[in-house]
């Protein structure tokens, strides 16, 4: 299991952009980054600091024949607007806060070539009040209410909450199956973290894995879409390293993926069940770079399918997805050093690894993609929508921060639903957090709360949608305790809500690993 806190994950973050890191502290890091997604997004943002730094200077020299002279007090003043993830050291916060905010020199370039749609059409002018939003079913979490970690389910409204796993040992990482009538998690039960099975209250408990060795789940769902597999990975022996297979849920037909022992991330399913994607590290050029990998289901044609992405860009925030007529999506960015100009783009990849497509492309962090807009984090902690007939929307989210914090940096994180629509999240200087919605295209933008979350030494950790986008599951850490509110976006989009309560999950208050059963 990953031992790194995130405190240690932050330092080695910086120590990497230094090239100070072993390999051993590369692959503990790297495998903290696989299974937290806010470290990851710090990662990546603290990775483009030096192209932004280096832009901004050569534009300054190339006007000026030279420096500025102003541009130490000009980045110092600004410094306090930079949006990185985790709230760290002052004094370091001030310097990375520093060098990416030179990039306000920077004018966002919007090339968008042929945009071919890969997600359902939306209506730019939808209303609020035009949504629909069927019921949902229960959410299963894991809660350390009685000491240590079991697995719970509840309803959307906090009610009929329920112990399943009711074991002294570790239990965690639940997943629905595609039906939503059982759930796949780890425990130790056995002496070692092996893959269990059971139905959805809890019963008909089955072991799937054995050996002796640790067996987990990554990131992403690892149900076939028939439901009959699982993915998993497996520690070999006397390695810190894991081998990628899949099972049957008998605990029959076990299926290596792998045969070299590696850190792999997020593997999923195709939509038809009939490939596996999977992240790994790998040397490009004199860098480590993430890239996509696929095999069959069957584990044999092992092929790269960001083979061609230009040697300078890496995966931005470890996200892809699968298109239905089997491609994958994903999001790079231009990181090195040595480049000039910052470039962030949309990709769709062929499996066969000879095709790569450019869907669109910026120069400012490119967040998300979704029906042919662009969402970007821009200057000045601005927020925008590109939209391909040429149309725009910019938000400033940290507008409701406490003023006169100026010491302090920011932070922001975004998920999407299923149907598109956007809940995002602006931490301020003094640990509050706002929350808000918006639909696809960000024609309209709303508050979820008429207040923000308050915390201390922490923020949001994560966001959990409903199957249907009626719901989130949002997690939020405070004084070294993460607490659990569940948000019907219904009611909020009426009006702002007032704050609600954490849903209460006993004397320890801790909740991770949220899933949403899926509707039958």
């Amino acid at each position: 299991m990953n031992s790194l806190t995130h405190k240690q994950a932050i330092k080695l973050i910086h120590r990497r952009l230094d090239g100070l890191l072993k390999e051993n502290q590369v692959l503990l890091l790297d495998e903290h980054l696989h299974s937290c997604e806010t470290c990851n997004s710090y990662a990546a943002e603290m990775g483009l600091l030096p192209v932004y730094l280096q832009n901004e200077f050569h534009a300054r020299w190339d006007k000026n024949s030279g420096p500025s002279q102003k541009v130490i007090q000009h980045v110092t003043r600004k410094a306090r607007n930079i949006p990185v993830i985790n709230r760290i050291s002052s004094g370091v916060k001030l310097f990375a806060g520093a060098m990416a905010l030179i990039v306000l020199g920077i004018s966002i370039n919007f090339v968008v070539s042929q945009l071919q749609s890969t997600a359902p059409v939306t209506n730019a002018t939808e209303t609020v009040d035009s949504l629909s939003f069927p019921d949902n079913g229960l959410v299963a979490f894991v809660s350390e209410e009685n000491g240590n970690a079991d697995i719970y389910t509840m309803r959307a409204n906090g009610s009929g909450r329920t112990n399943l796993t009711h074991n002294a040992a570790y239990d965690g990482t639940p997943f629905w199956s595609p039906d939503g009538k059982r759930i796949a998690f780890e425990s130790d039960r056995t002496g070692f973290v092996q893959i269990f099975v059971m139905n959805a209250d809890g019963s008909g408990v089955f072991q799937v894995t054995d050996g002796e060795t640790d067996h987990k789940f990554d990131n992403l769902n690892p149900w076939s879409p028939d439901g009959s597999r699982l993915l998993f990975t497996e520690k070999t022996p006397n390695n810190d390293k894991w081998l990628l297979s899949s099972i049957d849920v008998s605990g029959q037909n076990k299926t290596q993926l792998t045969n070299v022992p590696n850190i792999y991330s997020a593997p999923s399913w195709s939509l038809d069940g009939q490939h596996v994607a999977y992240i790994i590290i790998e040397r490009v050029g004199n860098r480590d770079m993430a890239r996509i990998h696929v095999v069959d289901a069957n584990g044999n044609g092992d092929t790269n399918v960001t083979n061609i992405l230009p040697e300078d860009e890496d995966l931005y925030s470890w996200n892809y997805s699968w298109t239905r007529e089997g491609n994958i999506l994903f999001i790079a960015g231009r990181v090195s050093w040595e480049n000039n100009n910052g470039k962030f783009a949309y990709y769709e990849a062929a499996l066969d690894g000879a095709t790569l497509a450019e869907i669109a492309k910026t120069s400012t962090p490119l967040v998300d993609y979704w029906d042919g807009t662009m969402f970007v984090r821009g200057f000045e902690n601005t927020l925008t929508w590109l939209r391909p007939d040429g149309t725009y929307s910019e938000f400033k989210p940290y507008e409701k921060c406490q003023k006169g914090i100026e010491t302090q940096s920011r932070s922001s994180y975004s998920k999407r639903s299923s149907n598109g629509y956007l809940l995002f999240a602006a931490g301020c200087p003094n640990g509050d957090v706002w929350l808000y919605w918006s639909n696809p295209k960000g024609t309209t933008t709303r508050p979820l709360f008429e207040s923000p979350v308050a915390t201390t030494e922490g923020g949001l950790n994560e966001i959990y949608w409903s199957p249907d986008g009626g719901y989130a599951a949002i997690t939020i850490s405070s004084a070294g305790k993460t607490s659990l509110y569940i948000v019907d976006i219904r009611e909020a989009l009426k009006a702002p809500l007032a704050l609600p309560e954490p849903t209460v999950l006993g004397r320890n208050d801790i909740a991770y690993n949220i899933a949403w059963q899926p509707k039958p």
